[in-house]
């Protein structure tokens, strides 16, 4: 009896530790769901954007929409998990009307005509890569909006703490992004075996600048509690939560209250 439950036991252990090693193993396939682009792909252009490249680390190549107004502002926005910048592109007729700052709308390597491979270290690189570009098109870094969406809150937040920056808006953000796998999978034991830690609970204290947070209670990938408790965790005086009621993860900008709050925040 004591032989065979120990053998049982053995094979459970054996098991168990065949889904740690592949949840391990196909994390960034279950993170991350980019689309790739060819390099002559047409990305609308007609908003008075223009298509730019410019160099991150590793020698890979960041794909990205610029629009350029007379505002001595400009917003970079990182968006979330998936999908490329023809989709993404979409955002750029909304900031328009949201406001009359500049834009900077990029792809992490890995998506879209953007090349490197992904990796947390890598979308850091790539998002500083971006806030130097606009350094170069001679933005001041005190004028530099920093807009994260979803698992670009992770980034942005990480940005935001290493570099001097107007304000930082999260829209859709987690607490800390292990705490969140631990929600979604716990029977995985993901913060034993998490590759990508996106720490944004550690980094945003480091943030020395107006911080706004958008949620919605409905969100069903992101749950509202998360944004609650960045918000509370945040120990800067001049930080504002938005939270949108029924508001889902992907439709908070259906919202007039996301308009309304975005735009008097976006207007400071």
């Amino acid at each position: 009896m004591g032989r065979k439950f120990f053998r049982v036991c053995l094979i459970l252990v054996t098991v168990y530790a065949g889904l740690l090693f592949l949840g391990c193993g196909f994390q960034r396939k279950m993170i991350f769901f980019p689309k790739k682009l060819d390099r002559d792909f047409a990305l609308d252009v007609s908003d008075s954007c223009r298509e730019v490249f410019f160099s991150s680390t590793g020698g890979a190549e960041i794909n990205a929409l610029f629009l350029k107004t007379k505002s001595e502002n400009a917003v970079l926005y990182l968006h979330g998990n998936a999908a490329a910048l023809d989709s993404w592109q979409k955002i750029i007729p909304f900031f328009k009307k949201y406001s009359a700052h500049s834009l900077l709308l990029i792809d992490y390597r890995g998506y879209g005509k953007s090349t490197g491979e992904i990796s947390e270290k890598g979308l850091y690189d790539d998002a500083q890569a971006a806030y130097n570009y606009l350094l170069l098109q001679g933005f001041k870094p005190e004028n530099i909006i920093i807009y994260g969406r979803s698992i670009g809150t992770g980034i942005a937040t990480h940005l935001a703490a290493y570099n001097t920056i107007h304000s930082l808006v999260l829209e859709t953000p987690y607490y800390n992004f292990g705490k969140l796998a631990h929600e979604k999978m716990p029977y995985l034991l993901p913060r034993l075996v998490l590759v990508y830690r996106f720490p944004t609970s550690k980094l945003i204290n480091s943030v020395h600048a107006p911080v706004l947070i958008l949620h919605g209670t409905a969100d069903e990938t992101i749950p509202v509690h998360h944004g609650k408790k960045l918000f509370e965790h945040y120990r800067g005086t001049d930080k504002k939560l938005v939270i949108i009621e029924g508001g889902k993860h992907n439709d908070l900008s259906k919202y007039p209250q996301f308009e309304t709050e975005l735009r008097a925040f976006l207007a400071r």
